[in-house]
């Protein structure tokens, strides 16, 4: 079974910090951050700053610890630099009153998987025995949403699959970073480490929802 990534409507980078002061923050120099656009429509409160960028479905929430960067559009996951963002946000950050702990990559995608329901499909990986279980539930399972979280080289990994329609799964998709004295690499190295893992996740699914290897593992990745 051959299965396929369709779109990625959402993919995302999150610092988290031990503190985080907002009222320290240079609003002039959060501005300037994402150049070459319209300036943010930008909502300023004592608990979260959230700068909106609608001309390119760009996202920024500062808050309860955490600096997110999301985009919200179905795009090639690397054509939006959000590790250059992420450098130069953590770079307006006092380091003498934060320190960054962990930090992290959210994708979410839909999948395709032919010639079959997307429920059966997730009931037949994940429940050994569907008449016990639904004997247990004196009733009828009509979906599934498992979740799995899995380590892999000081990397903790959280995968939710939720059917979608007949013959598409959503998938959302976290790894994070975290272990003492934790730094933020550089853009460069933010980037390759952004892609390896989007594509890590083109390779469980495969694993996961179809058969064989993926042939196409690469072809989502820009050069």
């Amino acid at each position: 079974m051959n299965i396929r990534i369709e779109v990625t409507p959402s993919q995302n980078i999150t610092l988290v910090y031990d503190a985080l002061d907002l009222q320290a923050l240079d609003r002039n120099a959060l501005r300037q951050v994402v150049e070459g656009t319209t300036p943010p429509v930008i909502m300023d409160t004592p608990e979260m700053i959230v700068m909106v960028y609608p001309d390119r479905h760009l996202f920024v929430q500062i808050g309860d610890r955490r600096i997110r960067i999301t985009l919200q559009q179905a795009e090639v996951v690397g054509n939006v630099p959000l590790w250059d963002y992420g450098v130069k946000f953590n770079g307006l950050v006092s380091q003498d009153r934060s320190r960054l702990i962990a930090y992290g990559y959210n994708y979410d995608v839909i999948v395709h998987v032919p010639d079959v329901d997307s429920t059966t499909r997730l009931v037949e990986l994940f429940v050994p025995d569907r008449l016990r279980l639904e004997e247990s539930l004196d009733g009828k399972l009509v979906s599934l949403t498992p979740r799995l979280v899995f380590e892999r080289a000081q990397i903790r990994y959280d995968l939710v699959l939720e059917p979608s329609d007949k013959n598409q799964i959503k998938a959302h998709f976290n790894a994070h970073f975290e272990r003492e004295g934790i730094t933020l690499p550089s853009a460069l190295e933010v980037r390759a480490s952004f892609l390896e893992e989007y594509q890590r996740l083109g390779v469980t699914l495969t694993r996961l929802l179809g058969e064989g290897k993926r042939k196409d593992a690469k072809q989502h990745l820009p050069r």
